[in-house]
């Protein structure tokens, strides 16, 4: 038996028992399967998500979590490139249980050798955003690494942003631009390496005009693009290209044809969700693991919550639902 936090019905946070603490199997591993005595999670929408929109249907509880650092005990009767006491993170499979739990089951295949630098938590928060991130700059905008860009990223404080920056900056010569809110969100953005800022209370027209800039080469969105689609056909250069994350209930692109602007989402799970390429992503963990290990890219851990406990969980939910957040909650068991 193990520790876990999972819940049988969906229910809004604030009620008791919209998350709880469980004792459960440990899981049973397949053959190219992992089995990770998790030190440490981050937190991401798409936990509260998932929390929001599925219920258990077998009676057996849904354990949230993907994103996870840990060692391995256990490894698959067919995995290659792992043994016991190897220290991972990893983001995991959508469909399979989440990483909320001592032990925790997941495909060797999307898992990467964790930064030799980093602890657990500081590890923990980086892969679901960094796949994201680098599948959508190099896998759906294929932005060039041996030639200059402009590059606007929008949501600059939320986690995949915060690593989009870092990974253009270490990987390519391009030149990003990011929105920003707050202030504090800025001086982090600027440390980062940031070429130039569109403040969210103007445009986005009038913040390139004040960057005398005419036009970005590419959009990378992650937040709101609904609404920003009318102002991305002013804004991006014609045959310029579109990259967005979040989850629109129906999206008007028809601004954009005029440009011949090419549209595409990332959705990092879709590699494991279709079985399609998913050692790829072990890959970029790795390449990822290096690039922090030389210094080239920080992990955005800004909140730790020491426990493996429901109201943890309860708290992380909450403060990612509100938008306030900037960086990475992780919860250090």
């Amino acid at each position: 038996m193990m520790k876990a936090v999972g819940y049988f019905d969906s229910k809004p946070i604030d009620v008791e028992d919209s998350l709880l603490d469980l004792e459960i199997d440990k899981p049973i591993i397949e053959r190219l399967d992992l089995l990770v005595e998790v030190k440490a999670v981050s937190v991401n929408p798409v936990d509260y998500k998932v929390r929001e929109s599925r219920q258990s249907e077998s009676g057996q509880p849904i354990i949230l979590g993907w994103d996870a650092a840990g060692v391995v005990v256990e490894v698959g009767e067919d995995v290659q490139g792992f043994k016991p006491g190897d220290q991972v993170y990893y983001a995991g499979d959508l469909m399979r249980q989440g990483s909320n739990a001592q032990y925790h089951a997941v495909d060797s295949r999307l898992v990467g050798l964790m930064p030799k630098t980093l602890s657990f938590s500081q590890a923990a928060a980086l892969p679901l955003t960094s796949l994201t991130a680098y599948e959508g700059l190099f896998g759906k905008l294929k932005l060039p690494v041996d030639k200059g860009f402009n590059l606007l990223l929008v949501g600059g404080a939320g986690g995949v942003s915060l690593i989009a920056l870092q990974l253009v900056k270490a990987l390519t010569k391009g030149k990003v631009f990011v929105t920003y809110g707050r202030e504090s969100s800025k001086e982090w953005l600027q440390q980062l390496g940031a070429d130039g800022f569109l403040d969210r209370q103007q445009t986005l027209l009038e913040g390139m005009k004040r960057l005398n800039l005419p036009y970005f080469d590419s959009i990378f969105s992650t937040t709101h693009t609904k609404e920003y689609i009318p102002e991305f056909s002013r804004i991006i250069r014609p045959f310029g290209d579109v990259c967005l994350i979040d989850d629109p209930d129906v999206l008007d692109i028809v601004s954009l044809k005029n440009k011949a602007v090419s549209v595409c989402w990332e959705f990092m799970f879709a590699k494991s969700l279709h079985k399609y390429e998913m050692e790829s992503q072990g890959k970029i963990l790795n390449a990822l693991a290096d690039l922090v290990d030389r210094g080239k890219v920080r992990s955005t851990a800004t909140t730790v919550l020491k426990g493996l406990a429901a109201n943890n969980f309860k708290k992380a939910h909450s403060i990612l639902k509100s938008g306030t957040s900037s960086g990475k909650i992780v919860v250090e068991y």
